[in-house]
């Protein structure tokens, strides 16, 4: 073998070895842009053009329509114009796009803002956070648009700015993919079309919850939606605080077909006082949550259909504050013009009972029986609780218990429903509030004449905690009685001479007291028995 094809062998052998140590991107591994901030210089050197929109903004190599990295991006838009912003597009093949994550805080865009796209691949838990800013298009957390993988588990929070366009937890919009599990949370900015928790062409949508607690939404508020065939059930929206909504609300919704969108669809209508809705339909669940200062009506409607035909819709209300009386009465729905489908007669929830009847166009609840629950309240010996023993509470309010010592004795320990609470003991009260169960209290004592003293002589008691023998010392003091009590002060057992030594091992495991009296005064050890 000749010299010069010696030295090309080993050249050859020289690239293959530098080719394959040098650095390679690998899918999955997560990028963070910020525009225009990562190059203030040429902030258009960080923007691309994507799926056919130029000046997009995502990570690098989405031109040729596949991210490099198509999971854990971070993408940023600060300030500026830009096309549409992308966590991660993938429209070549079948692999997940999952864990991206767009935060828009300022700027604008001429187009939409996804967290994750693909073509048929799965779309999953991918977020759009929009506090600011002026989109054109509208918000996806995830979106394919042709056929094939699941959309799940992907979320967009509004919290300021304005989105021009839809705002979709999760959307297969052309295709068959299910939309599962997809959030959407807007508690204050503006939309200008619709808000939808999921929407699929064909296939199933459930499992997705819109939650508005305000801003402006400028159309319908639908949990899922299926264009043709497939089904929308087990969505939930909920409407709190105040925004203002313009359009109807649909628990499910269909373009066509005859797929379910009622079963399962749930609206929580809690501490409302937004505005006025158009029509409200296709949920089996209405659960209000209302302030028990509630006046006029809890949600004002054009019409509310409560139920599909076939199955009436099935009401539950929770009242927050003081409590109601019997007699008390509240307007659940007011509809200026439908108000049909109605078939419940009582409704029972946070320790209420209420009678349910439609007056004109009204759904009115009116209470007719309270819960009761009972607080069992007890104290050691050498002191008091106020009030003491059995104590019956309506469902709903507060009560509280205060601790008084006897002279020569502090307040020791207070158990609420068997916890230690050393905040109460310091306090000397404790307050049950929005009472909806049964409670216990329980509180004791120690004696504060002579401890120091006698301490400092050393009267002891050992092992502590303790399984069966519980041995005394004492130097000089005399004993003339040691009581075992328990945490309510009962006595357990009695000894009227001084022992070096007390079995304990038919005790239950718990914490107890021993009292000493003696010449000096009397004094309480705690022990806990194992």
């Amino acid at each position: 073998m000749t010299k010069k094809i010696k030295k090309q062998i080993l050249s050859k052998t020289f690239f293959c070895v530098i080719a394959f140590l040098a650095p390679i991107t690998v899918l999955g591994q997560g990028q963070t842009i910020v525009y225009p901030d990562d190059n203030p210089g040429n902030p258009a050197a960080l923007l691309q053009t994507v799926n056919s929109i130029t000046n997009s903004l995502a990570p690098n190599g989405s031109s040729s329509g596949k991210s490099s990295s198509i999971s854990d991006n971070s993408i940023t838009l600060n300030s500026g114009s830009v096309g549409a912003v992308f966590g991660a597009i993938n429209i070549n093949d079948m692999q997940t796009v999952a864990n991206n994550s767009v935060f828009v805080t300022d700027g604008n865009t001429g187009s939409s803002v996804y967290g994750g796209y693909s073509s048929s691949g799965t779309i999953r838990g991918n977020t759009v956070n929009i506090s600011g800013g002026s989109m054109t298009g509208g918000a996806y957390g995830g979106f394919t648009n042709l056929s094939g993988g699941t959309i799940t588990g992907n979320t967009v929070n509004i919290t300021d700015g304005k989105v021009a366009g839809d705002v979709v937890g999760g959307s297969s919009r052309w295709g068959s993919g299910n939309a599962t599990d997809n959030i959407v949370n807007i508690s204050g900015g503006s939309t200008g079309l619709q808000v939808f928790g999921g929407w699929s062409q064909n296939g199933n949508v459930s499992g997705n919850t819109v939650n508005i607690s305000g801003g402006e939404i400028g159309w319908h508020v639908t949990g899922g939606y299926i264009s043709s065939a497939g089904s929308a059930t087990y969505n939930t929206i909920t409407f709190s605080g105040s925004p203002t909504i313009t359009g109807n609300i649909n628990g499910g919704n269909r373009g066509s077909g005859t797929g379910d969108v009622f079963t399962g669809n749930t609206l929580n209508v809690w501490n409302y006082s937004g505005s006025s809705v158009w029509n409200v339909q296709n949920f089996e669940f209405f659960n209000f949550r209302i302030p028990s200062t509630q006046s006029g009506a809890v949600l004002t409607s054009s019409s509310v259909y409560l139920g599909n035909g076939t199955t009436g819709s099935k009401i539950a209300i929770e009242i927050i504050g003081a409590p109601l009386t019997v007699g008390s009465t509240i307007t659940l729905i007011e509809a200026t013009l439908t108000l049909n489908g109605f078939s419940q007669t009582t409704a029972k929830g946070g320790g209420y009972t209420f009678a349910l009847s439609v007056e004109g166009r009204e759904l009115i609840a009116k209470v007719t029986d309270i819960d009761t629950y009972n607080i069992t309240a007890a104290a050691g010996s050498n002191g008091t609780i106020t009030p003491n023993g059995t104590v019956n509470v309506f469902a709903g309010s507060d009560k509280t218990f205060t601790f008084s010592a006897n002279s020569g004795f502090g307040i020791d320990r207070v158990f609420i429903d068997g916890v230690d609470d050393p905040a109460a003991a310091t306090a000397g009260s404790y307050t049950f509030t929005n009472i909806m169960a049964d409670h216990t209290i329980v509180v004791s004592f120690i004696g504060t004449t002579g401890i120091a003293e006698i301490e400092s002589t050393g009267i002891k008691i050992y092992p502590n905690p303790v399984k069966d023998e519980l041995r005394i010392e004492s130097d000089e003091w005399k004993i003339n009685r040691i009581e075992i009590t328990d945490l309510s002060g009962k006595v357990i057992d009695r000894f009227d001479s001084l022992r070096n030594q007390i079995n304990v091992s038919a005790l239950s495991q718990g914490i107890y007291f021993l009292k000493f009296e003696t010449d000096k005064g009397t004094v309480t050890k705690k022990f806990i028995k194992e």
